[in-house]
């Protein structure tokens, strides 16, 4: 019994001394948010703090369970050997615990660690949250500025990407703010993808134009969107800006008018 103790302490002490460097690693000192490496806090590092505290709490159930059984069989053997609450008596009945106290004491000792554990992880997932948001109000001043600059061709566009930031910002957050290659641009589009047919319809060049379109591969209101989409992360792969061209039209309505003269006669008269 004082074997299985002795090893479940060290593993609860180890799980301990990990989940605080796990904790300073993020928070402290030499913080990848701290130094300015890439702002952010590791997913990663949360999985594993959740892993050993998943961990811990098996330990100190086994623990528990362990000295709830102790005391029904310390109770079972003072119930045979018909103690009396003397001063003899009760020194009879303490002298049963001293078999299991390193097991009591264990027990105690994990209970109080697991609290503090407990307390340390709800206060770094507070940190993560209250770093992601402040990124956030950090984020979306610099995209307000773009947005502002495109809404004299489109004010629905500064409305329909007030509405989607948050969308897009835990994406491109998620990837630190860098698009590496198609399938993360996908991902990050995604929450655009229906609302491409209404920028196109409300930018004041297709309306000038009566939404007359010279071949489909030509969109309106797409410099002004990539314009905004490309304010939001701080790196791209080098094909990013005509995979994001690609998706746009893709997006765009199947019922445009496709008509290079019409269009000719239209453009001239502007």
């Amino acid at each position: 019994m004082d074997s299985l103790c002795l090893f479940l302490i060290v593993v609860l002490q180890q799980t301990k001394l990990t989940m605080i460097n796990f904790s300073n690693f993020t928070f402290g000192k030499n913080s990848t948010y701290q130094n300015g490496a890439n702002h952010l806090v590791s997913g990663d590092k949360i999985g594993k703090m959740k892993f050993f505290e998943i961990l811990f709490k098996i330990v100190v159930i086994i623990l528990v369970l362990l000295s709830t059984m102790a005391l029904l069989l310390i109770h079972i053997q003072a119930f045979k050997e018909s103690v009396i609450l003397d001063m003899t008596g009760l020194n009879n009945y303490l002298e049963f615990y001293s078999g299991y106290s390193a097991l009591f004491g264990a027990a105690i000792a994990t209970l109080s660690l697991l609290f503090g554990l407990l307390r340390l992880n709800e206060a770094t997932i507070t940190n993560v949250e209250k770093l992601k948001q402040d990124r956030f109000n950090e984020w979306k001043l610099y995209l307000e500025v773009r947005v502002a600059e495109v809404e004299k061709n489109n004010s629905i566009m500064k409305r329909e990407f007030i509405r989607e930031r948050w969308l897009f910002f835990g994406v491109v957050y998620r990837l630190k703010f860098r698009i590496a290659n198609k399938n993360q641009l996908i991902d990050a589009f995604e929450g655009f993808k229906k609302l491409v047919a209404t920028f196109e319809s409300n930018h004041s060049r297709t309306q000038n134009l009566g939404e007359i379109y010279p071949n489909r591969t030509t969109s309106y209101s797409f410099n002004d969107f990539s314009y905004v989409f490309f304010g939001g992360i701080y790196d791209f792969y080098p094909e990013m800006f005509d995979d994001l061209s690609t998706l746009y039209i893709q997006n765009l309505s199947t019922s445009r008018i496709i008509d290079k003269a019409a269009y000719d006669i239209a453009a001239k008269k502007l």
